[in-house]
């Protein structure tokens, strides 16, 4: 038994409940500074990840009896890497002066540099005695540019002290949209840090944590109201946590306390309309979507169908990183099938991805065939806003097409199609891409 089990983590309901239900990602985090290799934990945005590394440490690092130091990135200046790591720099030797009580010497702001950064890491384990936990967290703080010089520099820590007697741990945390720079195939960390995504919420876990929270509202909920909480917010501790003190809160002028299905149904529309457009892991998601025509294809399956088989989706057969578990939104099922989290990750999605938004978006990456298809249906539904994306796409799917026949079959070049501005006078004139002569030409009302 470690010191991490013999604190009588399970059964502690002093412990707050995100750490509690992802107990597997503190026991990673321990394992990891254990074995003397970095960490990257990485979540969605809001899931709770700086809670467990707050937890890390201000109880674990008593528990095993390490010195630990969270540094805060909100808290460092970004306008140049020099400002950077001075302010990196000095952080650390404040933690540090708090944790032991010894103080230490800091590098003037005008020497400040990675090199600088790290040779003030080595004195310090010399002059404290020990080795030492740094907590680097949120890398979103961050602009790239500068994750990158953090993560090269910590890389180049980690090499220098193989031959050290003390050692510094380093843990830095991050969205799941910085997966790929802190741990994919290119990054400073490959294969010297332990990846520790924070884990999904099984159905199970999710009612769990709807009940705890309902019962500390002193909320009374029908089933079906709670079976509601639970379609709506599965998986997302965030959104558990916000419904059901909402739900304490419309309960608490009623002398039976009782919560209902159609007080639920209120308090998703009522999220949907007010908050939804603020909330970051959603937004967060839409941006890596909208990015990635093959994901954005993945998302409107799963509008489509309640699961999809991963083989019948437009991803790579064996990713470093998969990307759409990356956007935070999914879950897996029977180990082979994706679908969507919850009922109001759906609704937003459907509400937000209209065919007239996917064509365009379909059109500013390039991908003009299927792109046409969605404005097509758009404009027949009198959205002329549309107009103004299917004309370039037709014509440069047209200028990208190999055979002139199949130019003649994109919708906007049919006869009767009334896709056209109109009042549009004249003849547009189109030439098949690669194949442009004086006796090839298509010419369209």
């Amino acid at each position: 038994m470690n010191g991490f089990e013999a604190a009588g983590f399970e059964s502690n309901r002093d412990i707050p409940a995100t750490v509690r239900y992802h107990r597997h990602a503190i026991e990673e985090i321990i394992h990891s500074v254990e074995e003397g290799t970095y960490c990257a934990l990485l979540g969605p945005r809001l899931c709770g990840k700086t809670l467990l590394l707050r937890y890390v440490e201000q109880n674990m690092a008593t528990i095993l009896g390490w010195i630990c130091i969270y540094i805060n990135l909100q808290e460092v200046r970004v306008s140049s890497q020099q400002t950077f790591f001075a302010d990196l720099t000095r952080l650390t030797a404040q933690h540090l002066t708090e944790k032991t009580g010894r103080t230490l010497p800091v590098p003037a702001e005008e020497e400040s540099s990675s090199a600088v950064f790290r040779g003030f890491l080595t004195d310090s384990l010399d002059l404290i005695g020990q080795d030492l936990v740094l907590i680097v967290d949120p890398l979103e703080a961050l602009p790239l540019d500068l994750v990158q010089a953090l993560l090269t520099s910590l890389r180049a820590a980690y090499m220098d002290q193989q031959t050290l007697e003390r050692h510094v741990s380093v843990v830095v945390s991050g969205a799941l949209s910085l997966a790929t720079l802190a741990v994919g195939e290119s990054s400073p960390f490959r294969g010297i840090a332990r990846r520790v995504f924070v884990g999904d919420l099984s159905e199970v876990d999710s009612l769990a944590l709807i009940n705890e929270f309902l019962a500390e509202g002193h909320v009374y909920a029908t089933n079906p109201a709670r079976q509601h909480l639970l379609q709506a917010t599965s998986g997302d501790l965030y959104l558990i946590r916000r419904l059901t003190h909402r739900s304490a809160e419309i309960t608490s002028t009623r002398a039976s306390r009782v919560l209902r299905s159609r007080d639920v149904a209120n308090l998703i529309q009522r999220f949907l309309r007010d908050d939804v457009l603020r909330y970051a892991p959603l937004l967060e998601a839409i941006r890596l979507i909208e990015e990635d025509p093959d994901l954005l294809q993945c998302i409107l399956m799963l509008l489509e169908r309640d699961a999809v088989p991963r083989v019948e989706l437009p991803l790579p057969l064996s990713p470093d990183l998969d990307p759409l578990y990356l956007t935070g939104i999914v879950e897996t099922v029977d180990d082979d099938s994706y679908r969507l989290q919850n009922l109001i990750y759906r609704q937003f999605l459907q509400h937000h991805l209209t065919p007239g938004r996917v064509g365009h978006v379909l059109t500013m990456v390039g991908r003009w065939d299927s792109a046409i298809g969605y404005l097509e249906s758009t404009i027949h539904q009198g959205d002329r806003q549309s107009r103004a994306d299917i004309l370039p796409a037709t014509i440069n799917s047209i200028y990208a097409s190999q055979y002139l026949a199949e130019a003649g079959q994109l919708p906007a070049t049919r006869p009767g199609s009334g896709l056209w501005y109109p009042g549009c006078p004249g003849l547009v004139r189109f030439a098949s891409g690669g194949h442009a002569a004086a006796d090839r030409k298509a010419w369209t009302k």
